[in-house]
């Protein structure tokens, strides 16, 4: 999820009370730099190179369904959420009849989807949305409630390394990142990656892989 005008949260109330209708009208306009059509190459690469057995997985904030659809193929058990009616419709048209993967409209500060104890969180995007440190907390907090012992979240998140004054995603630091996370995971990998999209250019990103204590 992109920063622009309009689509900047500030706090988890800011950000599902004013900014989720500013990404509602921007799946409704079908603005989405972030949504390739096809499943995240980081994604991909991390179950080919991380031993994460098919299991339940929950992918939060995502979209058109992508990225799900792909887990779900790779033989994983998949909730998907996002606080877009509009990107659930989109993501229920590209999955069709036949799919398995459970699309919702849901706010995962708001209830525990599927009563958690899923093996794997995936989100592509989410956490870095959140300008206030204690928000970042309660989103790593949100993570937690949904896993399982020792699951695992997965998160690409924008980076503050990149100086590009280019449209792109909102950009955090690693100590952010590990102040907001450590509380409640073990952090397995950080490492400087680049966000897929359809901009002219390539923003960086953070790759996060963090286990559940």
């Amino acid at each position: 999820m992109w920063r622009q005008e309009g689509v900047w949260p500030h706090s988890r109330i800011e950000m599902t009370m004013r900014d989720a209708k500013a990404f509602e009208e921007r799946y409704r306009a079908d603005e989405l730099p972030w949504d390739t059509g096809h499943p995240d190459p980081v994604l991909k690469q991390l179950l080919e190179s991380l031993p994460i057995p098919a299991g339940r997985a929950l992918e939060v904030g995502c979209g058109t369904g992508t990225n799900a659809l792909w887990l779900s193929r790779q033989g994983f058990d998949v909730t998907a959420v996002d606080f877009s009616e509009r990107a659930i419709e989109m993501a229920h048209e590209k999955a069709g009849p036949e799919s398995a993967v459970r699309f919702e409209v849901a706010d995962v500060f708001e209830k525990t989807i599927d009563g958690g104890g899923f093996d794997l969180v995936y989100d592509r995007g989410c956490f870095h949305l959140f300008d206030e440190a204690v928000d970042r907390e309660r989103f790593a907090e949100a993570m937690h409630r949904h896993l399982k012992s020792a699951g695992l979240w997965l998160s690409q998140i924008g980076n503050a390394d990149d100086r590009s004054e280019e449209d792109g995603p909102p950009q955090r630091s690693a100590l952010e990142i590990v102040s907001a996370v450590e509380p409640h995971f073990e952090v397995l990998r950080l490492e400087s990656s680049h966000f897929d999209t359809n901009l002219g250019h390539v923003p960086r990103a953070w790759v996060g892989v963090f286990r559940c204590r």
